[in-house]
């Protein structure tokens, strides 16, 4: 079936917001659902390149709210951690 504008997957028909630092990328599909998350590393010449990660969906995770409970628990710890400067530099950007 030729791709159409109604059928495409949404990493072809919606632009993510992204974040990429030197050992991760985040891609943020809000109207998909879709946050992906991939380690990244570099080879022998020094070339960052992404390795395998992972694919969280919305409507998968919303199945499981047991699941998607404990990670925005692990990710509010995460942050709660933080010291302050680095709390108020991450609400600047």
């Amino acid at each position: 079936m030729p791709e159409t504008a109604e059928n495409l997957p949404y990493w072809k028909s919606e632009e993510p917001e992204v974040l990429i630092n030197k050992a991760l990328q985040i891609k943020y599909y809000g109207e998909a659902g879709a946050l992906q998350l991939t380690m990244r590393g570099k080879d022998n010449q020094g070339n960052s390149y992404n390795k395998k990660g992972v694919n969280l969906r919305k409507h998968i995770l919303q199945k499981h709210p047991e699941l998607l409970r404990t990670l925005a628990e692990i990710f509010t710890d995460w942050y709660d951690e933080l010291p302050e400067d680095k709390k108020a530099k991450a609400l600047e950007g």
